[in-house]
């Protein structure tokens, strides 16, 4: 049984004519009568009643034209489904994502994604730093956010955003009357490291970055979660390098400070497989550069306010982090 024979009969159930039905297909009527002789030679039913002078429908016919019917409704909407998954409009996507400001660009960017993509079914997965490049090549998700990646293990590491480091320090801390911070002044503080085993690379970055600065850091805490880590700081009990964009917990009585140029900037990523052929990942991936290349386009400068925001007047949360990373 081939579609055209659904088509024809249909044609002829509905017309009750094989003249008319074959006008409305642009066929001749010798051919169209053929096919539905091989409809019901097939399906070893009579279809039509041909003994009165107008064909009808035998019961069969009926119940076969309801099926029928539906046949090709599922036809239309499969090939339908089909078009728009080719073109990334429809299906699925897990996204990666490490800290809390990770999850903040997700969520932004799957606001922005599904504006113009409502039907993609997408997905969020918060991953430890030592995971996302493993979550990927094993396909538990399809692209993680991750940053200062040194190795991807076969995987495209795409930098996407620079976001600065800067120093979280209590209300009442004394480098509170500083505008800009210099990295000689935590010469003697105490410092909060991420857990060198949670996440190496963010840790000897930070570490790294000191030592540039000619400070041997008094390292007494090491934590396993931001909110440990600014819960400590605004308590008075140690400092921290941080990414600009944990600026935006709502933590009571912590203040952030810039740090004096030449700014260290950690780089933002995203990773994913280059044989990963989905056309969601390719316009989501899209969407992303194209979301970051606006975000890197400053109109404003930025600044610190002393209500631990980023943000300029009416900007988005994300945006001003983005623009941070010019």
């Amino acid at each position: 049984m081939e579609l055209r024979h659904i088509r024809y009969f249909i044609a002829v159930a509905e017309e009750l004519s094989f003249v008319r039905a074959a006008k409305r297909l642009h066929i001749s009527q010798p051919p169209l009568s053929q096919a539905i002789r091989q409809l019901e030679t097939e399906l070893g039913i009579e279809l039509f009643d041909r003994t009165r002078r107008q064909i009808e429908l035998t019961d069969a016919g009926q119940i076969f034209l309801q099926q029928a019917r539906l046949v090709l409704v599922q036809v239309e909407q499969a090939t339908d489904l089909a078009i728009r998954a080719k073109r990334g409009e429809v299906g699925q996507l897990r996204v990666g994502f490490m800290d809390p400001q990770h999850n903040m660009l997700v969520t932004e960017f799957f606001r922005l994604f599904l504006s113009g993509h409502p039907q993609v079914h997408l997905t969020s997965h918060a991953l430890a730093p030592t995971e996302t490049v493993t979550a990927v090549q094993n396909g538990k998700v399809d692209l993680a956010f991750l940053r200062l990646a040194s190795e991807g293990g076969g995987l495209v590491i795409e930098p996407i955003l620079r976001e600065p480091l800067v120093v979280a320090i209590s209300d009442r801390h004394p480098l509170c009357a500083r505008k800009v911070v210099p990295l000689h002044a935590l010469a003697n503080e105490v410092c909060i490291l991420r857990a060198r085993h949670l996440d190496p690379a963010f840790h000897d970055f930070v570490l790294a970055t000191l030592k540039r600065g000619g400070v041997a850091p008094k390292i007494t805490y090491e934590h396993s979660g931001v909110y440990t880590a600014l819960g400590m700081v605004a308590a008075g009990l140690a400092v921290g390098l941080l990414p600009a964009s944990l600026l935006q917990l709502p933590i009571k009585h912590l203040t952030y400070r810039h740090l004096k140029a030449p700014h260290p900037y950690v780089e933002i990523e995203m990773a994913y497989k280059p044989d990963n052929k989905s056309a969601v990942l390719a316009q989501f991936l899209d969407v992303v550069r194209q979301v970051c290349k606006e975000w890197r386009s400053p109109k404003r400068p930025i600044a610190l306010h002393r209500d631990k925001s980023l943000i300029s007047s009416g900007e988005s949360p994300v945006r001003a982090l983005a623009r941070s990373s010019r």
